[in-house]
């Protein structure tokens, strides 16, 4: 069997690229709001995309070579159509044409309440649920030394998890639950433990079985654990360095 492979690349020819870029230049004149980008997005069924951006970011989203909108995106104004140094508010990347607006600027320093109001909103919901479920878990182990009959109690059932150590971060099941696992590593064999608060819920846990682990390395992991410390100390004495001198970071200006 022969088997022949015809590879065409199929590429934008020069009345395509002009053809596109009128489209984009017609939108860009018409629309140079915020307001009035969006509306005509809607009208003329066009895709939109959104990314939050830092100064000094290379990239824009997926677009290749985009650091030029980064740059414009931090001196142009809220509510506006971005514009590049030259005044045009088309950006050619490879085979895009990108229009962009900017829609909010957070200053440096302390965020603002609305900034932040959805996510403290959230945290404070999972902490009063947590609160809940734990008082929920209290009163469910009262007069109880069965786990089963606790997990019924709470309308829940029991289940198992292997390979548990004092590193682990996951419990099968559950996530990432590093307190949990801390847990476990220091509870004592068939006994119930207190319900503690995780990450993802309350749990209470029995350790039902121990297997000691290999002591022959505990000279090398020391000796790791301690290079890792010092390099550590070296770093972060080096960034204490640098945020007491109250240094600026402006390469974004040149790069």
């Amino acid at each position: 069997v022969q088997v022949a492979t015809l590879i065409r690349n199929v590429t934008p020819g020069t009345q395509t690229y002009q053809k596109i870029y009128a489209q984009a230049s017609e939108f860009a004149g018409k629309n140079l709001t915020k307001a009035d980008f969006d509306a005509a997005v809607t009208e003329q069924n066009l895709e939109k995309k959104t990314a939050s951006l830092r100064e000094n970011d290379r990239r824009v989203s997926n677009l290749d070579n985009s650091r030029s909108l980064v740059r414009a995106a931090f001196t142009s104004k809220v509510n506006t159509v971005i514009q590049d140094i030259q005044g045009s508010t088309i950006f050619d990347f490879g085979d895009n044409f990108v229009i962009a607006t900017l829609v909010s600027a957070t200053e440096e320093g302390i965020a603002s309440f609305e900034s932040v109001k959805a996510r403290v909103e959230l945290a404070v919901l999972k902490e009063k649920k947590s609160q809940f479920l734990l008082e929920k878990a209290k009163n469910a182990m009262e007069g109880k030394t069965d786990l089963d009959a606790i997990a019924s109690e709470l309308g829940t059932t029991v289940k198992n998890a292997t390979n548990i150590n004092f590193t682990s971060f996951q419990i099968p099941g559950a996530g990432m639950e590093p307190k949990v696992a801390g847990m476990v590593s220091g509870s004592e064999p068939d006994k119930i433990s207190k319900p503690v608060v995780g990450n993802n819920g309350v749990f209470i846990v029995k350790v039902t079985s121990v297997n000691n682990g290999d002591t022959q390395n505990v000279a090398d992991e020391k000796i790791r654990l301690t290079q890792n410390l010092f390099s550590r100390a070296a770093s972060q004495a080096y960034n204490a360095y640098r945020e007491k001198a109250n240094i600026k970071d402006q390469r974004s200006k040149f790069y």
